[in-house]
């Protein structure tokens, strides 16, 4: 980038990265994301959830230093989503659901990540970089040279190195990592981990404005539907062929392979393992950073399919047949509906406006005699011992299963193994909600795993409840045998 003037004005005005750096509310921003999301290791969190949380720390920030904060915690949201913030994206995840989801946008992950770079660490190792840099140097050398001798020159000139290693391992003499070599190293993981989901982040993003500009394009196309797919596939291929999408494509395939995914889980558990990156006080996120990958890449699929559903619609529309007439003037409501969305900024938040006529009528011969109506009399007097302790415990017990925490278990359970039974993981992580917490489980394995059952063999699952009288009682279930498995992509 070139830092002449009149960019790097431009970018102060119009960077959402920027703008959330020097907003004045950005105290409060940031430290909700980090509340809301970043502790939390999630990436996408309900409305309702993050108002009541915002509603949380805004009363502990003004209990604790006195700072006032106006709005409403919807309207700060609304607000750090809008197109002139954009710190928050804001969408409908769920098609049978009115719920809105917010997610982190990629402008505010670079904000979050300058963030991180400004502290200062006790420690900062260069090794592993210069390592690192002159690999990457290597590589470049090697895989440029179209010389058949030079490359196969370096590639015995490894193998001699190797075997010079083997021998000396097999005299019982290999290289061990210093501790500081350790904490060097695992220093740039960290960095690194946290840089592939902001680059998972931006590739999503992409995928979402291309779906955003499809849909508008769809509404407002009048012309052969062959001529729009043309240009659809055309950006769609776009994405595809730059070097951040090819990049992102590449690390899909290679994620979502079974051994790469169960070696890798493996390495990163016995990294945080080693008493010396215990003595660093690392991010425990991270711990399970490969799990967001996944979540990543499954989210950016789930766009992608989003977009070929979209088109094959398109494709197969019959209204263009049946009733031209309703077409045109359904037709003329999305231009509008498109067309608004573009001036939004010169409307004010109205989209527009009605008069409503007000009619004054007075018919003095259908007025009905005084009639005196009967005194209501209110029992609000309530006894002691009416509404019990029992009552309100029922009241406040409502509780749901969290999907989340059971494709943990699965995870947790399965990491190292080929494939597990339901059961092992239930003996693992006993029930608490009983049958309504084993159906989430299979929703669960509907959507991330691969599932076999038996019609020969049935497990029993067991688990403590209360009936009518309260009293706790044992209720079973006989299940079909579950074997669980990774999903092959």
């Amino acid at each position: 980038m070139e830092f002449d003037y009149q960019s790097v004005k431009s970018l102060r005005l119009e960077n959402s990265a920027w703008k959330l750096l020097c907003a004045d509310q950005a105290p409060l921003i940031i430290s909700f994301l980090n509340v809301a999301f970043i502790k939390r290791g999630i990436t996408y969190a309900s409305e309702t959830d993050l108002v009541e949380r915002l509603r949380d720390l805004i009363f502990t920030i003004e209990d604790q230093y006195g700072d006032k904060f106006e709005q409403d915690p919807l309207d700060y949201l609304l607000k750090w989503s809008s197109d002139q913030c954009g710190f928050l994206s804001r969408a409908y995840l769920k098609a049978d659901s009115n719920e809105c989801y917010y997610d982190i946008t990629p402008a505010t992950q670079k904000a979050l990540d300058f963030l991180n770079s400004l502290e200062t660490y006790e420690f900062v190792g260069t090794e592993s970089r210069l390592l690192q840099i002159f690999d990457l140097v290597k590589q470049l050398n090697v895989g440029t040279n179209q010389d058949p001798d030079k490359y196969l020159q370096d590639l015995k000139d490894q193998k001699a190195k190797l075997e010079e290693k083997i021998k000396l391992a097999e005299e019982g003499i290999f290289d061990i990592l210093e501790p500081v070599q350790v904490k060097d190293r695992f220093q740039q993981f960290e960095q690194q981990a946290r840089t592939l989901l902001s680059d998972f982040r931006q590739v999503e993003y992409n995928f979402k404005e291309l779906n955003r500009d499809i849909r508008q394009k769809i509404e407002l196309w009048d012309e052969s539907k062959g001529k729009l797919i043309d240009e659809i596939l055309g950006q769609s291929d776009f994405i595809d062929n730059t070097d951040q999408g090819k990049s992102a494509l590449a690390f899909s395939r290679l994620l979502t392979q079974y051994k790469q995914n169960e070696m890798l889980s493996n390495m990163i558990d016995h990294l945080y393992e080693l008493p010396e990156v215990k003595e660093m006080g690392f991010d425990p996120n991270l711990r399970f950073i490969y799990r967001e990958w996944l979540k990543a890449d499954e989210r950016i699929h789930d766009i992608i399919g989003t977009i070929n559903k979209r088109i094959r619609h398109f494709v197969d529309d019959k209204i263009y047949l049946e009733n031209r007439t309703i077409l045109r003037s359904i037709k003329s409501i999305q231009e509008q509906a498109v067309c608004l969305e573009k001036i939004g900024k010169e409307l004010n938040d109205r989209f527009f406006e009605i008069e409503l006529p007000i009619f004054d009528i007075q018919i003095p011969m259908d007025r009905s005699l005084f009639e005196l109506k009967e005194k209501m009399i209110l029992d609000s007097d309530i006894e002691e011992g009416e509404i019990g302790k029992d009552g309100l415990d029922k009241l406040y017990a409502q509780r749901s299963v969290d999907r989340e925490l059971l494709f943990s278990n699965l995870l947790s359970t399965l990491n190292g193994k080929k494939e597990i039974t339901l059961k092992e993981v239930i003996d693992l992580h006993p029930l608490e909600y009983g049958l309504e917490e084993i159906l989430n489980y299979f929703e669960v394995l509907r959507l991330h795993f691969k599932v076999e059952t038996s019609d020969d063999e049935f497990e029993e699952f067991t688990w403590e409840s209360e009936n009518a009288l309260g009293e706790k009682v044992i209720r079973k279930a006989l299940i079909e045998k579950t074997v669980i498995k990774y999903r092959e992509e």
